[in-house]
């Protein structure tokens, strides 16, 4: 198994340009990445990473999942550090996030269910185009789970979908 520092593969994968409709070099490196792996099933479907790890009680299934593309780039293309905080292009959208996604995914090797991870592109544009929706299309069984995590920065707050939403607070004198 791999040794894993989720700083150090944040960083990776900051370097690899993902901009929406340009992830097939990452998408390829995640699907590298994870097929090295015995108690993983990786499965690459178009630009879409799905891997399985069956648990102990496979009545159950949690699903993991993350877009792999990014916002254009503005002067942030390339990681860099400012003390021990790194910074780049997708590194808290959503990098970090992929990042965690693949360190549990290679060492969760005997979970009490089922693991799904779902790697999928085009959420950082219109909804027509994401990558889950392709997915589903395919073939409803890969998205069939019993709870779901997207690893989202949200601050832990549950959020029901964020593309083109507004929140507000209204004081009135």
């Amino acid at each position: 198994m791999k040794e894993i520092e989720l700083i150090k593969l944040t960083e990776r994968l900051i370097s690899i340009p993902s901009e929406s409709f340009n992830e097939n070099t990452i998408v390829d490196f995640i699907a590298d990445y994870l097929s090295e792996e015995d108690h993983l099933k990786v499965e690459k479907i178009n630009n879409i990473v799905y891997a399985v790890i069956e648990g102990r009680d496979r009545s159950k299934t949690l699903c993991l999942a993350g877009h792999v593309d990014t916002v254009p780039p503005n002067g942030n293309a390339v990681p860099r550090y400012e003390g021990d905080r790194l910074f780049g292009l997708g590194a808290v959208d959503m990098k970090g996030g992929i990042a965690i996604m693949l360190k549990l995914a290679l060492t969760a090797t005997n979970p009490n269910c089922n693991l799904k991870f779902i790697f999928y592109p085009r959420e950082e544009v219109d909804n027509k185009h994401n990558g889950l929706k392709e997915l589903y299309s395919i073939d409803k069984d890969y998205l069939n789970c019993d709870a779901a995590i997207l690893l989202e920065p949200t601050n832990g707050y549950i959020e029901a979908g964020c593309q083109g939403v507004i929140k507000l607070r209204v004081y009135i004198a």
